[in-house]
């Protein structure tokens, strides 16, 4: 969306009013000299809705609110087709977080991972780097320390080095080797 499209849908954001069904309408009158074909675009790409209301047109959007409360347009979908994809991808979300979730609530599954994965990414020297370990568990930085910094260092030999890992004494500690 670029910046006249964007402009478009704050304006109707700010000078719409709210309707029963969640949507922010405005006259589409309202909107001359906003660049016809940038609301055209819009609609195309299921951001803006034009709807028959009376004797004109007004123009609509579907917002929700998502985490931090920033709004976002709903895009408007139609066809039954993509509309099964999306619900059958959605459904497929939530038994990933569900498994994404059970696996981040059991440390022993974590710390079982994480020894895996180390066996998977250690050199010839039986040394490996924590960062790669952490980025192939698909965990953020404060997520994988805070979990496993403790395991860690009951069951591996902290090398120092590099840019991530345990700081331990001002140290970066970000590779280790099996006690």
């Amino acid at each position: 969306m670029d910046k006249e499209e964007e402009e478009i849908i704050q304006f109707i954001r700010e000078k719409g009013r709210k309707e029963k069904d969640g949507k922010k309408c405005i006259a589409k009158s309202k909107l001359k000299g906003k660049h016809p074909e940038k609301l055209k675009q819009l609609e195309e790409d299921h951001l803006i809705v034009v709807e028959k209301r009376g004797t004109g047109e007004s123009v609509c959007i579907e917002e929700k609110v998502s985490e931090g409360n920033v709004k976002i347009p709903t895009p408007t979908i139609q066809d039954p087709q993509i509309i099964l994809m999306l619900k059958d991808i959605l459904e497929l979300l939530k038994e990933i977080n569900r498994k994404l979730d059970r696996v981040l609530s059991n440390p022993s599954d974590l710390e079982a991972r994480f020894d895996s994965l180390y066996e998977e990414v250690k050199n010839s020297f039986n040394i490996a780097r924590l960062s790669e370990i952490r980025k192939r568990m698909g965990l953020s930085q404060e997520e994988f320390y805070s979990k496993l910094s403790d395991y860690i260092e009951r069951n591996y030999r902290l090398v120092s080095g590099g840019d991530e890992g345990v700081v331990k004494g001002g140290v970066i500690y970000g590779m280790v080797r099996k006690l």
